[in-house]
C-alpha cells in the first residue's frame, strides 16, 4: 500500500511519487487557505499559510505514514469563521471546502494536457521518466481529489455535504461528525491489513476518464 518497496526497487519512480504527493498536498491546502483569505479570513496571513512553500503545508508524520502505508495527511487548514464575510458565509464555506479538491482536479487536467502535448510533439519518450512523472502527477492529484470528496469526516466531502444538506438532516450531520473518524479509520485499517484498495473503485474511473479525454489510454 505504501511506497517503501518502490523506494528500494525503483528510486526515480519513488521520487516522482514523492514529489507528486508533496505537490498535491501543498496545492490542496494552499487553495483552502487562499480561498478563505479571499472571503475575509486574514488569519491565513498570521499563520503563514498563504504560501506555496511545501513546508507550510506538509505534516512530516503524515508524509511518513503515507510513504510507509499509503495513508497520510497534510497540515490542517484552520479557518476562522468569525472573520468570514457573514453576508456570504455559506458560499464562502462551500468554496473553501471544495477549493482543495478543485485545485487537485485542475492540476490533474493540466498535467494531462502537458503529457498529451509532449507526446504529440515528441518531447518525451513513451517509456521515459518524463512520461512516468507526468502520469504519476495526474494520478496522485486525482486520487487526492476523489478521496477528499468522500462525505466522511474529517474529509472535505463531509464539510460540503454539511453545507448542502438542509436543516432537517441535522441529526444525520451530527452522526457523521461524531462517527466519521471511526468509519474512516476502520476502512483504512481494513485496507492496510488485507492489502486491498477499497477506494480504487472510486478514483480509477476518474483517472480513466481523464486519460480518455486526452487520448492517453
Amino acid at each position: 500500500m505504501g511506497l517503501i518497496d518502490l523506494m528500494f526497487s525503483n528510486m526515480p519512480v519513488f521520487i516522482a511519487y514523492l514529489l507528486s504527493i508533496i505537490y498535491g498536498i501543498t496545492i490542496h491546502e494552499f487553495s483552502h487557505c487562499y480561498s478563505a483569505y479571499k472571503f475575509g479570513d486574514t488569519s491565513q496571513i498570521d499563520n503563514k499559510r498563504l504560501s506555496l512553500n511545501p513546508l507550510r503545508h506538509i505534516d512530516p508524520m503524515g508524509l511518513l505514514t503515507l510513504v510507509a502505508f499509503g495513508i497520510g495527511w497534510g497540515k490542517t487548514s484552520v479557518i476562522d469563521p468569525t472573520r468570514i464575510d457573514h453576508k456570504r458565509f455559506k458560499l464562502a464555506m462551500f468554496v473553501v471546502s471544495i477549493a482543495g479538491i478543485f485545485s487537485n482536479m485542475v492540476s490533474a487536467i493540466f498535467f494531462a494536457l502537458v503529457l498529451k502535448l509532449a507526446m504529440v510533439f515528441n518531447f518525451v519518450q513513451p517509456d521515459g521518466l518524463g512520461v512516468v512523472f507526468l502520469v504519476v502527477m495526474i494520478q496522485t492529484n486525482i486520487v487526492l481529489a476523489v478521496f477528499n470528496l468522500i462525505p466522511i469526516h474529517p474529509l472535505d466531502g463531509a464539510k460540503i455535504l454539511d453545507i448542502l444538506l438542509p436543516a432537517r438532516f441535522n441529526k444525520f450531520k451530527i452522526f457523521l461528525a461524531q462517527y466519521g473518524n471511526v468509519v474512516l479509520i476502520t476502512i483504512l485499517a481494513f485496507s492496510i491489513i488485507f492489502n486491498v484498495s477499497i477506494f480504487s473503485n472510486l478514483y480509477n474511473p476518474v483517472i480513466n476518464f481523464v486519460y480518455k479525454i486526452f487520448g492517453l489510454n
